[in-house]
């Protein structure tokens, strides 16, 4: 027989690469997927819904929106049953053509992947799978919003082309920022859920943004966490209607309640027994940069107030997400899965609590490039990338930290030391020199 041609030898060499394709379960729960589809073996032992049981379409490149190959042949939806009022509701939708394939690609990868990626709980996977997304149909700044993040999350899932994604998903954020803006102030009752997952969606870009590799890396913009705080801004007034509404699910608000409690609690600042080993060393003593008889820095009364109030909330919320992480490790065995979930998105909703409840002059601060209000924001960094690890967090810590730490006087990178400390456990590498 004669030798096998070198290129069919060759072809069959294997290359071992780290898979980032598993399931959004697994991802999740930070375990190895065996990447079995239907339904990876993890799943199957949990009994858990899998996000291979809906696979994302294959995003069309450009131009290829004429092949002949239908979308609906490259689908395997999981069965989702239509509400009568979404079925009745067909008549009110646009006939207009203006989507193109790359936009219904989005919107399933939305209801099927991304959804699942938002939240640890069924019910609330289910909000932003089904009633989300029938918002977004009647809503066109949260439909573009959805766009968006769900072509981030295809891009970071492993895509073969995620620049071309990035690109879209900036292009829609775009478009649905600006409908946004115009939203907010004239909201009216039929809006104001609609205005409020934008809201969530926007803050979800905006982290993703923070720490892709496609964002302007070295660049510190800080405009994000204004439109995020949107959040606040929509549930102001509000309130009341939203959380009659189907987006209740989103707002922890008994389990809240002590997170906004009294000045009392506010000021009690976390043990060092509740902080990371890194951070026990620096957190206690940044008062000392603009407290004291001797303070490092020359401010206004108004602006010292402002460093003190943000100061007392970063200490809250470290105390506060160190008491819910220990009650969920030491109730583990006994937990549920369904009340596990439930532990971890309080979680993660009081890790939320202090870039939302900062003030207004903390904004501009930050935004000013004051190094007080930096070296606070790269505390909260480690510690918001600590928590949420997710997929639109993975990375976003890291660039926060680093960018701050490249802004900052060498004088002054000793007050982030800790920070950084704790990057570099995390990953095992030393990204600053």
């Amino acid at each position: 027989m004669p030798a096998e041609p070198r290129l069919a030898r060759k072809e069959r060499r294997k290359y071992h690469h780290k898979s980032r394709n598993g399931c959004a379960q697994c991802k999740q729960r930070h375990i190895k997927c065996d990447e079995a589809k239907p339904r990876c073996g993890n799943c199957i032992q949990a009994d858990r819904i899998c996000s291979f049981l809906g696979m994302m379409p294959a995003v069309p490149s450009p131009g290829s929106q004429s092949a002949s190959t239908p979308v609906s042949a490259q689908i395997s939806p999981l069965p989702v049953t239509p509400s009568p009022t979404a079925i009745s509701d067909f008549s009110k939708y646009s006939q207009s053509s203006e989507f193109s394939l790359m936009d219904l690609a989005m919107l399933h990868n939305f209801t099927y992947q991304t959804s699942r990626t938002l939240s640890l709980r069924p019910k609330t996977q289910e909000l932003w799978a089904t009633t989300v997304v029938e918002m977004a149909f009647h809503h066109r700044f949260l439909l573009h919003g959805l766009f968006a993040v769900s072509a981030l999350q295809a891009a970071h899932a492993g895509s073969d082309n995620p620049r071309q994604l990035v690109d879209y998903a900036s292009e829609h954020q775009t478009i649905s920022l600006r409908l946004y803006q115009l939203a907010i102030p004239n909201a009216d009752e039929d809006q104001y859920d609609a205005v409020f997952a934008l809201s969530i969606l926007i803050f979800i870009y905006a982290i993703a943004m923070t720490g892709d590799e496609y964002g302007e890396t070295g660049m510190l913009d800080w405009k994000w966490i204004r439109l995020a705080r949107g959040i606040r801004d929509v549930s102001d007034g509000r309130f009341e209607k939203i959380k009659r509404g189907p987006m209740s699910l989103l707002i922890f608000e008994e389990d809240h309640k002590r997170t906004r409690a009294s000045e009392e609690n506010i000021d009690n600042p976390p043990s060092n027994q509740q902080l990371p080993s890194s951070m026990s060393h620096s957190l206690p003593f940044l008062g000392e940069l603009w407290q004291g008889e001797t303070p490092l820095f020359d401010l206004t009364e108004t602006d010292r107030k402002t460093f003190d109030e943000s100061f007392s909330f970063l200490r809250h919320t470290y105390s506060t997400t160190a008491m819910q992480r220990y009650k969920m490790m030491t109730e583990n065995n006994a937990l549920s899965e369904s009340e596990y979930a439930d532990a971890h998105d309080l979680l993660v909703a009081e890790a939320f609590f202090w870039v939302f409840n900062v003030s207004e002059r903390y904004i501009e601060l930050l935004e000013q490039h004051h190094p007080i209000a930096l070296i606070l924001f790269a505390h909260y960094a480690i510690l918001f990338g600590d928590i949420c690890q997710a997929w639109f967090s993975e990375r976003s810590s890291q660039s926060m930290v680093s960018r701050i730490w490249a802004v900052l006087d060498k004088k002054l990178r000793k007050w982030i030391e800790g920070p950084v400390a704790a990057l570099q456990n995390r990953k095992n590498s030393i990204p600053y020199k």
